[in-house]
């Protein structure tokens, strides 16, 4: 859009003084990295202390900058107060906020979330605010469309297709296990980290140790997001499991799920809130909120009606919700609804 974007890293912790890191895009984004005492201890037993350093941080960024127009911003744990930044400002919360950190939002001149649930955390802050979904990027659009989804014939041998890490906590790789411990004539494919040794320990690890030995699951490595599209296409279907997680994950919404939909394929899924409702079923087959362990009988339903479930007129239909959903357009409506509210 023919701006200038100055993208600042996390904190690191060598407490180094802010630089410019690196330029991409033609210079049009600036990379700033930088540090601080980030301290967990400092953060949630000394909050006023932490605050202070953060505020500091801030400053220094800053002095390194021209004068900026517009603070974006989608850090939900380190800044609390919105005040450090003399310019308009957009709070986007793309994650579930712990509470300590809903009084952020207050000081937003605009408040964005990527599900309603995660709206109906800040129903008390009178700010203006609305839902905006996840996206895609143009370029995986454009990929996305190259692919010719008309007359989809299923494989021979079920695929199956999952994106993403499997040893995160909000994964729940038990349901997935039995789900492929149930269809050994199916192949299941994952995309994802190269190295799956969990760090979770316990009964995951194990788990995901046990799902590498099967002779019917393989393990890709991780695509670029532009590219993935493409390179998950022959998939018949999709999987996606999550366990509720305070703070990590709240089954409101996912980013996947439309990286998903852009081949056209359906997807079975542990609860999305964001998706409820008989009129987004052809989008995806969920199991009810809190019933995780329902998703094997669902995923059995759907192979076996799998030839109706991707048919031409649902293929379409999912692929072009999918394409809907763009960054560029997100952004333009969002920077006009912010110079709205800004008079």
């Amino acid at each position: 859009m023919g701006h200038e974007v100055f993208f600042v890293d996390p904190p690191t912790h060598s407490y180094k003084k802010a630089a410019i890191r690196e330029t991409v895009m033609g210079k049009n984004i600036s990379v700033i990295s930088s540090g601080f005492n980030n301290s967990l201890f400092l953060r949630y037993k000394f909050r006023p202390l932490y605050n202070l350093l953060v505020k500091q941080w801030i400053k220094n960024i800053l002095s390194l900058l021209p004068a900026i127009d517009i603070l974006w911003c989608f850090e939900t744990n380190i800044i609390a107060d919105l005040r450090i930044f003399n310019m308009k400002k957009i709070f986007h919360v793309v994650d579930p906020i712990d509470k300590r950190m809903i009084k952020t939002g207050e000081h937003a001149d605009l408040l964005i979330c990527v599900s309603d649930r995660i709206l109906q955390q800040f129903e008390t802050v009178k700010v203006p605010k609305r839902f905006v979904n996840h996206a895609l990027s143009d370029a995986a659009i454009s990929n996305a469309k190259k692919i010719n989804i008309n007359n989809h014939e299923t494989n021979k041998r079920i695929q199956a297709g999952y994106v993403g890490n499997l040893t995160r906590k909000i994964i729940d790789v038990v349901v997935i296990a039995s789900i492929i411990e149930s269809f050994p004539v199916i192949d299941f494919h994952f995309w994802g980290p190269g190295n799956m040794d969990s760090i979770l320990g316990g009964e995951s690890s194990q788990l995901i140790q046990k799902i590498k030995e099967k002779a019917n699951v393989y393990f890709h490595p991780p695509v670029d997001s532009a590219d993935l599209v493409p390179a998950i296409n022959e998939m018949d279907l999709f999987l996606l499991a999550y366990k509720p997680v305070d703070n990590l994950h709240d089954s409101s919404n996912s980013h996947k799920l439309l990286e998903y939909w852009a081949t056209g394929k359906i997807v079975v899924s542990t609860y999305i809130d964001q998706y409820r409702g008989e009129e987004n079923e052809y989008l995806l087959q969920m199991s009810p909120e809190d019933k995780n362990e329902l998703l094997p009988g669902i995923f059995t339903n759907v192979i076996k009606d799998l030839a109706n479930w991707n048919s031409t007129e649902l293929l379409t239909r999912r692929k072009n919700f999918a394409l809907a959903q763009s960054y560029s357009k997100n952004a333009k409506e969002i920077l006009e609804q912010l110079d709205t509210v800004n008079g």
